[in-house]
């Protein structure tokens, strides 16, 4: 790891970052799936929360490396 202080800096800005952008992505979440629950479906379309939500892999695979095919 970088030992420099702007590499420092940056870390820690990151970290807040993550902190700060996970709770509002989960605020959104919460609100679309509170929307779909009051429409009385059962089922809850993913397509709005491709936009909202951010997926990560699992540590030790890249983004490429997927098991599964994605349909339209």
């Amino acid at each position: 790891m970088a030992k420099s202080l702007r590499s420092k800096w940056k870390r820690k800005m990151k970290a807040l970052k993550r902190e700060r952008y996970g709770k509002k992505e989960l605020e959104k979440l919460k609100q679309v799936l509170d929307g779909a629950k009051r429409e009385g479906s059962k089922e809850i379309d993913m397509t709005d929360l491709q936009e909202l939500v951010n997926v990560v892999p699992p540590p030790g695979r890249s983004h490429n490396d997927t098991d599964h095919d994605v349909t339209e």
